[in-house]
């Protein structure tokens, strides 16, 4: 974050900055103190750099990359307080924003020039422009010497910014959702340690998921432990179904004890590898972790603050997850019956278009037919119907160049070899004549499934995919 302005001195852009360094902190505040982190809360510190004075954070993304877009929603509140305040937000794949929003980008940006184009100003993205420094990302104290004297000449792209509007609206309660306490007997040696480091609990669990010889082996037999006792522990709801579930994989359902071996288990290794010292057990220390732990004192405090009106609870929709049968999971069954009473259903309404006789139809797409061709003709529009095809086969169904020719090709040897054919039109009749007969209900559903079935093996992109999506 840096103050940017042509007409501040460096002692004004010093207070400037202090100020800004103060908002977001007391912004951060209750999220370093309450939030699951999966590695460290992050913690911002103000640095100088070839002149420049500027607030720098890092933070480490374990298997929840999430807790990305939650800062960025932080560094935009921050921004809009100020008018000469300038963000760049970045991770190890680059400009994270920018990925976000591809589709709306101009044609010349791309990984090659993008580097130090894009910042945070005033809760907008903007573009450092492609006439300055052409063909090639910028250094840092270049970007910084454009925004300082032009920055009125950065290129505002409002679709990519209403792409990232909507991302941001989902915080801060998608980042609220994802907490919850969870009990667990734990081995009594570890608690002290665990109390100093509680942040390290997600990474730690997930880390030794992939470790399967810990179930396979078995929890008591293989890896014995003492004495435990209950603990209340502040958790991500990710890190809580991937426990559960790998612990009902191996037929454990007592996410209580059978949950607390393997996180004792889990700690006790992390532990002896990071050198970190096991201390006696202080009960009332215990008591008082439990006690805030069984509360969610971030939402308290945000609250308080005016940031949130409302609690928001876990999300745990994916609590209950079973494996296929014969019969398919409750979700499919849902899906299924969806599909089933779409297809039977002629007044079925979707989206306010409702099903029409075949005559209706038949009138009313000639009508649109004739009202489009007239359209066309007089805005001297002509539609070359390969072209059509072309566009319709890369966009819609996503089709690359080779697989674009090989379709031609077969089209181009269909029709010759119908040709060919016209003259014995009798020989195939009975070839293609389908059974018109109604499917019945139990053949209908096997079908349905069997569809159900490859795509879930098979996904696919594009409009059929956003249409079963909705479904849902």
């Amino acid at each position: 974050m840096f103050v940017l302005s042509p007409v501040m001195d460096e002692e004004d852009r010093h207070r400037q900055l202090i100020g800004v360094y103060d908002t977001l902190m007391k912004l951060l505040s209750p999220w370093i103190d309450h939030y699951v982190w999966d590695f460290e809360p992050i913690s911002p510190r103000i640095y100088t750099h070839d002149g420049y004075e500027y607030v720098f954070a890092n933070l480490q993304l374990g298997e929840l990359i999430s807790d990305e877009w939650l800062i960025t929603w932080l560094l935009y509140n921050v921004s809009l307080q100020y008018e000469d305040v300038f963000v760049q937000v970045y991770d190890y794949e680059g400009e994270f924003v920018l990925i976000e929003s591809w589709e709306s980008l101009p044609s010349w940006v791309s990984p090659e020039v993008a580097t130090n184009r894009v910042w945070l100003n005033k809760g907008r993205f903007i573009i450092i422009p492609d006439v300055y420094y052409m063909d090639r990302s910028l250094k840092l104290v270049e970007a910084l010497t454009f925004l300082t004297k032009a920055s009125y000449k950065c290129l505002i792209n409002v679709e990519m910014n209403a792409i990232i509007g909507e991302k941001l609206k989902e915080y801060p309660y998608k980042a609220l959702e994802s907490q919850l306490s969870v009990d667990f007997q734990l081995e009594a040696d570890l608690i002290g340690p665990l109390i100093d480091n509680s942040n390290q609990l997600n990474h730690v669990i997930w880390d030794k998921v992939k470790d399967v010889s810990i179930m396979n082996d078995g929890l008591e037999e293989e890896y014995p432990i003492g004495e435990t006792v209950l603990v209340k522990a502040r958790m991500r709801v990710e890190t809580y179904l991937l426990l559960k579930t790998t612990l009902e994989r191996f037929e454990k359902d007592d996410v209580v004890e059978d949950g607390g071996k393997f996180i004792s288990i889990a700690l006790k290794e992390y532990f002896e590898r990071e050198n970190i010292s096991l201390r006696a057990l202080d009960q009332d220390e215990l008591a008082v972790f439990n006690e805030q732990n069984s509360k969610d004192l971030l939402q308290v405090e945000l609250q308080r603050n005016g940031v949130i009106e409302k609690f928001t609870s876990p999300l745990l929709e994916f609590d209950n997850i079973e494996d296929v049968n014969e019969e398919g999971t409750d979700n499919e069954k849902i899906m299924m019956e969806k599909l089933e009473s779409f297809f039977k259903d002629t007044e079925a309404n979707i989206d306010g278009v409702v099903n029409k006789s075949e005559e209706e139809a038949t009138e009313s797409d000639t009508d649109d037919d004739e009202k489009t061709r007239d359209f066309l003709t007089k805005a001297n529009v002509d539609i070359d119907e390969d072209d059509f095809f072309e566009f319709f086969a890369k966009e819609a169904l996503k089709m690359s160049d080779e697989d674009l020719d090989q379709l031609r090709n077969l089209t181009i040897n269909d029709d010759s070899e119908q040709e060919e054919d016209d003259g014995d039109d009798n020989d195939n009749e009975d070839e293609f004549n389908f059974d018109d007969t109604p499917l019945s209900h139990e053949e209908l559903q096997e079908s349905l499934r069997d569809f159900l079935k490859s795509l879930k093996e098979n996904p696919m992109d594009g409009p059929a995919s956003t249409f079963l999506e909705n479904l849902k």
